[in-house]
């Protein structure tokens, strides 16, 4: 009796270490899930970001706070053979929305002077969190939006950049507070800030209630081409 009294508590002490150790793998397969998840939305945001912008002809873009669509410019790139008389930038910008949770940004790749916002085309390319579905998307051109990264838990996008003045950006360094109402303001965006907080949530092996697994990633990005 003594023999089997002690075989049983060996038993439930291996078997408690074991469901730890169970518990212990499959917190840390949730976290490296959760971790790579955040991270290639991350990555590909801050790639997309650093291209925005690019124009080897300086024809592609309107701006309410540099170089207008008009005048000089407009003339200039009309007399370009490959564009024409009948062409025009008038209203196409390179950051056309700039929100807490979502952008879109704009780059001449293919150096011929326009956007082309046809789908799949990467000239044109927005990210927005899908609060609903917890979930970051990225859509390309007129295309579907697809999501790019699961488990979500917030996405939170801070521009900064010199200050409108004037209409024109050339105030003081800072945090431009109305990006989603002012193409001024979004024209003024040099650097954004990404922050996004992934979570995922793991039962815990052989016993009730889950293990919640999170992880906050903060990236910077100088837009390089503005």
């Amino acid at each position: 009796m003594i023999t089997l009294a002690i075989f049983s508590i060996i038993i439930v002490a291996i078997l408690a270490v074991w469901e730890h150790a169970q518990t212990a793998y499959f917190v840390g397969s949730e976290r490296a899930e959760v971790q790579g998840d955040a991270r290639i939305a991350v990555d590909q945001m801050a790639r997309d970001l650093m291209k925005a912008g690019r124009d080897v002809l300086q024809c592609a873009f309107d701006s309410e706070a540099y170089t207008q669509c008009s005048g000089a410019k407009l003339a200039r790139c009309q007399a370009l053979p490959s564009l024409g008389g009948g062409f025009t930038c008038a209203g196409r910008y390179i950051i056309p929305v700039a929100t807490s949770t979502s952008i879109r940004v704009q780059m001449d790749l293919d150096g011929d002077g326009l956007i082309d916002t046809s789908a799949p085309s990467t000239e044109s390319v927005t990210y927005a969190f899908d609060a609903a579905n917890r979930r970051i998307t990225r859509q390309q051109g007129t295309g579907t939006a697809r999501t790019l990264a699961d488990n979500i838990e917030s996405l939170s996008l801070t521009y900064e950049g010199p200050t409108v003045f004037n209409s024109y950006c050339v105030g003081a360094w800072g945090v431009l507070t109305n990006t989603a109402g002012s193409q001024t303001q979004r024209d003024c965006i040099q650097r954004v800030t990404i922050t996004l907080v992934a979570r995922g949530t793991v039962g815990r092996f052989g016993q009730t209630g889950v293990e919640t697994v999170q992880r906050t990633l903060r990236t910077t990005v100088d837009m390089r081409t503005r």
